[in-house]
C-alpha cells in the first residue's frame, strides 16, 4: 500500500481464533492482514446496507495511486 499505513491493536479474545486465522492465511496463501481487511470491509458494507449509513470507507486498494 502506498502512502501512510494505519495500525490498530485488537484483542481478538481467543487464542483459537488467532490460530484459525493464521492457518487460514497459510492455506489460502494470503496474509492475515489481507483477510482481516477483507472481512472488515465486507462487514462495513453489510452494515451500511442494513443501517442506511452513507459513511464512505476507503479501502486499501482504492487508496493506492
Amino acid at each position: 500500500m502506498a502512502g501512510k499505513s494505519a495500525r490498530i491493536t485488537v484483542d481478538l479474545g481467543s487464542v483459537e481464533l488467532v490460530k484459525s486465522l493464521k492457518i487460514a492465511a497459510i492455506e489460502h496463501r494470503r496474509t492475515v492482514r489481507d483477510i482481516v481487511v477483507e472481512a472488515l470491509e465486507a462487514w462495513l458494507a453489510e452494515s451500511r446496507k442494513t443501517t442506511g449509513s452513507d459513511h464512505h470507507v476507503v479501502s486499501p486498494t482504492s487508496a493506492e495511486g
